[in-house]
């Protein structure tokens, strides 16, 4: 068991970025493949500027809408 941490936007210093797929296309599974589902009451959450969070015991996701860069 970890320690408890302040979830911070300091998490998204240099986040990864996902890509859109659609059914059919090839992907790389790497080491290993999750597959993640989000509602959409998730999307609307995102939206609002929440946050997303899952683990899978071993590891630990937060996921964000990208905030728009000001111009």
């Amino acid at each position: 068991m970890s320690e408890r941490v302040r979830l911070t936007k300091d998490w998204f210093h240099n986040p990864i970025k996902c890509k859109i797929m659609r059914y059919g296309q090839f992907i790389d599974p790497w080491y290993g493949l999750e597959s993640v589902e989000i509602s959409e009451e998730q999307v609307e959450a995102l939206k609002q500027g929440k946050v997303l969070y899952f683990d899978d015991d071993e590891y630990a996701t937060v996921i964000r809408l990208e905030e728009r860069k000001e111009e």
